[in-house]
């Protein structure tokens, strides 16, 4: 919400500075651009990472929080006689869903000294987070080359 606050008061200083509202827009669109671009290059990464992990039965081994330098829990899975924590934090939404007992697939993937599991959420937000970012930009990116094709038939 801040943030939007701050993206309001920045576009109404630079309409009083006699910015257009189509450079803003422009402006706006190129910013997304650029982070739909990193959310492109982690999805994508994070695909490589599962396709190169290999498969594992594991079992929910419960929530941990890594302390001051790590704010957000992460669920752990006990896999043979590893403990792995998962790639990504845990959700604090559906938990008992997502997070359940048993016997469960999962992927694990070695990252330097590091071993990690992937869990079934974490491949659905990595393949979902892959093809929603995709359109995305590729809308983003078209939009930014209508406006400029509108502002050569105005200008």
């Amino acid at each position: 919400m801040e943030a939007l606050i701050v993206i309001v008061v920045i576009a109404v200083g630079l309409v009083l500075l006699g910015v257009s509202l189509a450079a803003i827009a422009k402006g706006l669109l190129i910013i997304a651009a650029v982070v739909l671009s990193a959310m492109l290059v982690f999805f994508a990464v994070m695909c490589v990472f599962l396709l190169l992990s290999k498969p594992a039965s594991g079992e929910f081994d419960g929530f941990e929080s890594g302390g001051e330098e790590q704010r957000f829990e992460t669920a752990y899975y006990k896999v043979g006689e590893q403990r792995l924590k998962n790639i990504f934090p845990a959700e604090n939404i559906l938990r008992k869903r997502i997070y359940s007992s048993g016997a469960q697939k999962l992927r694990r993937i070695k990252l330097g000294e590091n071993h990690f599991a992937i869990d079934r959420h974490s491949m659905v937000i990595i393949l979902l987070g892959l093809a929603a970012t995709v359109p995305s930009l590729i809308f983003v990116i078209s939009m930014i080359g209508f406006m400029n094709r509108i502002s050569n038939m105005l200008g």
